[in-house]
């Protein structure tokens, strides 16, 4: 009986945000932004040291991320079979295919690097207080009405032609096994890289100049820390997965909150004629918990966690130039490939997506070689 009320307070993709959905977005969205906040990945210069291969920051929280989504939903596979199987199908049912899902994770990754940051990242860089990030959010806003622009005529045409080159869409499915099986495994592989890099380079011999650890650091939970181990960051951000699919049935991610807020009033000035089906679609009810989620409590837990550690406002961000075009390329970028960093890195993933698998090399390659062609180029901005 309980959980039959529950389930009637619960959204579902054709109902408006209720005062339950709000709440919970609110709080999903506070602990992800506290945790990037707390694991410093957040910073623009740890973004790009990854790149360069000198702080190992990002791949650990990353990584761990991932792992706790895969055993996060191995769970939930077992206890909520038709929520799982539901949100997995939707999601998996809009990936765009394998060149679009590389072309446009590339370009997700140029901007990654130019901008020191990534589609969900930048909102919780405004609420600690990192300069210039506001310009990453107006690259980005104004690359996604770009992409409403274009997708119809230019880039859903080559989606049909450009599917998979796969007989199936996910790893299990290709190998016949059960999801929990082919989850495991690849989450024992991620942690396994993570706990290679710890070995070699400890999180606290791998903080980024500014950080200095606190008598709280020593409680990786303390909310008064000014650090946490990227590894418990992660891990709490995989775990949101449940109550996301839960209550919203949808997977973690970040880009499409940008459309949402452009599309409406674009919307209604221009109609539906001239812009993309996909792109009007974003204003849609079901869109807006993201915007919750990552604008408001991103927001705030990013700004509670570093102000009352005393780290608010710690480091400055890249040029205003690069500021712009990195934002305007990563959601560009991740709108092309049907996914961003959180989508396809962390919700593909643990969907097991054949397309995100892609993808997912696809966006650090981006990265990684423009960060060494700055470098390179004596414009490395740290």
């Amino acid at each position: 009986m309980a959980e039959s009320k529950l389930k009637r307070l619960v959204d579902s993709p054709s109902t408006p945000l209720s005062v339950l959905g709000f709440i919970v977005a609110v709080l999903c969205g506070m602990v992800f932004g506290m945790s990037l906040e707390k694991g410093k990945v957040f910073l623009p210069t740890v973004i790009f040291s990854q790149m360069l291969f000198r702080q190992f920051v990002m791949l650990k929280m990353f990584l761990c991320a991932a792992t706790s989504s895969l055993i996060t939903l191995a769970f939930m596979s077992g206890v909520m079979p038709e929520r799982f199987e539901s949100t997995r199908r939707y999601l998996i049912d809009n990936d765009k295919g394998f060149i679009s899902a590389t072309v446009g994770a590339l370009i997700l990754g140029v901007g990654m690097t130019l901008a020191g940051s990534c589609p969900g990242n930048v909102i919780v860089q405004l609420g600690a207080g990192v300069t210039n990030a506001w310009i990453i959010v107006v690259g980005g806003l104004t690359a996604s009405v770009v992409w409403g622009i274009l997708d119809k005529p230019l880039v859903k045409p080559m989606e049909g032609r450009c599917k998979p080159p796969f007989r199936r869409e996910t790893v299990d499915s290709y190998f016949y096994k059960p999801y929990w099986i082919c989850a495991m495994g690849l989450a024992a592989m991620c942690a396994a890289v993570v706990a290679v890099c710890e070995y070699y380079v400890p999180w606290k011999d791998d903080l980024p100049p500014g950080v200095r650890l606190d008598k709280h650091s020593n409680t990786p939970l303390h909310p008064l820390a000014r650090a946490w181990p990227p590894e418990v960051a992660g891990v709490l951000v995989g775990v949101l997965q449940w109550p996301v699919r839960y209550f919203f049935s949808d997977g973690l991610g970040s880009a499409t909150s940008y459309c949402t807020i452009t599309a409406v009033p674009l919307k209604a000035i221009f109609g539906v004629g001239k812009l993309s089906e996909r792109y009007t679609d974003c204003a849609d009810q079901s869109n807006w918990w993201q915007v919750v989620y990552l604008w408001i409590g991103a927001t705030l837990g990013a700004f509670l966690s570093s102000y009352y550690s005393g780290v608010f406002n710690l480091q400055d961000g890249f040029h205003p130039a690069m500021c712009f075009f990195g934002g305007f390329c990563m959601l560009l970028g991740s709108r092309i490939a049907g996914g961003c960093t959180s989508g396809h890195g962390i919700s593909g993933m643990a969907e097991l997506s054949l397309t995100s698998l892609v993808a997912v090399p696809m966006m650090f390659a981006g990265a990684i070689a423009t960060a060494f062609i700055l470098e390179g180029a004596n414009a490395a901005p740290v």
